[in-house]
Formats: C-alpha cells, structure tokens, sequence
C-alpha cells in the first residue's frame, strides 16, 4: 500500500509506505548518506507538499523535535524574519535544538528580543522542543535553490555554546 507520506531524494522518484513509529527510514531503505529523505504529504486533491527532511529531526532526551515545527513557531514572532533550528551535541541529552535567526529590520540581537521569542515558543511548544540556545545572525549560508545550508552553520572548530543566549539561565553565555 504507498502511504500518503512520501520520502525520497525526489517525490515523482522515490516513494515509500509510512512506518508508524520509525525515526531512522534512510537507514531501514538501506538509502546511501548523501542521498537525503524527503517527508511530505498528499492532500485530498491529490497535491504532494514537502515537509521538511528526516535529518532533521533533533534527538533530546528520546524525543524527537521536528526543526521545520518549531521553524515555523519561531517565524510567527514579529522579531524573526528568517530561522534555522539544528542539533547540538549535548552529554546528558543526546542533542539540544539550537536557533539561529536572522532579525526584522528594527530589532536589536539583545536580551529583550531573545526573551520574547523563547517566551513565544514556549506559550506554543512542548517544552522539551523549545530552543535551548539562540543565536541572532546577519545571514545565512544558502544553496543555490536558496535553502539554509545547516550545516555551514556548525563550524567544527567553534564551540556552539558560546556567543548564544542560553534559555534554561535566560542570559547570553
């Protein structure tokens, strides 16, 4: 039976039936790393919308936080014009979600602004998917079909718990 939801490198490509309660379906389709899992759905008009990536979903404690979810939560707020959520590692948790976001014009990367958002994310977020770490930037790197590249995000040799605003001390670390 081909399920609703759809996972692939392309949607017109590659199709696959749902697996209730799977988290690693690039693994269990014996899918190469550098070939990406597509989520999606297909609408009651037959329409198939993207939904994000399987990568990424950050791992917290044996939950699973889905980054386009809480993406979209932070870009409701006035302050975020643009958002990136990815994993950090973390000891104790597995990983930490972490924000980046890029500014509207007229708010300033400060403790007001950071405490705003963290308090909008909690008011519409389970706690445990709320952004441990916040980060304002200027931009970010894009692909080519101008995508966030996340990954440029992480800079190995930097630790990426410094410079941010820390949301469990609510102060800049």
């Amino acid at each position: 039976m081909l399920a609703h939801h759809v996972a692939g490198r392309s949607v017109l490509r590659v199709a696959a039936v749902r697996i209730p309660g799977e988290t690693d379906l690039q693994e269990r389709l014996h899918l190469p790393a550098e070939i990406s899992v597509d989520l999606g759905f297909r609408d009651a008009e037959g329409w198939i919308h993207h939904a994000g990536r399987l990568k990424d979903t950050i791992r917290r404690g044996g939950q699973n936080i889905s980054a386009a979810e809480v993406e979209n939560v932070l870009g409701l707020h006035p302050a975020v014009a643009a958002v990136a959520l990815v994993p950090i590692p973390d000891e104790l948790w597995g990983e930490l979600p972490k924000a980046f976001i890029q500014l509207t014009p007229g708010y300033q990367p400060d403790t007001p602004t950071a405490v705003s958002v963290l308090d909008h994310a909690r008011a519409k977020l389970a706690r445990f998917k709320v952004p441990a770490y916040l980060e304002f930037v200027e931009s970010f790197p894009m692909t080519p079909s101008a995508r966030v590249q996340k990954r440029k995000l992480l800079e190995p040799e930097r630790d990426q718990r410094t410079g941010v605003f820390d949301a469990a001390a609510n102060t800049w670390i």
